[in-house]
């Protein structure tokens, strides 16, 4: 794919839903210091790209579709980058 002038990222951290499953906020469960949501958002803040945290779906109960919806609708940047919030180790690499 060709851009005509350079792309400008964002990374969107999908940090929605109902947590069924889970019993609780899954993004605010601790990892030691730190929540699972704040794990993250720390690796992404370390690439430098702006970041964002998605927690109201434009599109209700429609799962991570609905996050990934509600990004693409707000951003003002050419490409987005999507993280969950229950990746916890993933790094920059």
């Amino acid at each position: 794919m060709i851009f005509p002038q350079p792309v400008t990222w964002e990374i969107c951290i999908l940090a929605g839903g109902l947590s069924r499953r889970m019993g609780r906020d899954k993004a605010r469960l601790k990892l030691g210091s730190r929540t699972m949501l704040g794990q993250i958002r720390r690796q992404a803040i370390s690439l430098g790209w702006p970041v964002r945290v998605i927690r109201r779906d434009a599109v209700l109960r429609c799962g991570p579709l609905g996050g990934v919806l509600t990004a693409l609708k707000t951003t003002r940047t050419a490409a987005v980058l999507f993280l969950a919030c229950d990746m916890p180790w993933i790094t920059p690499a």
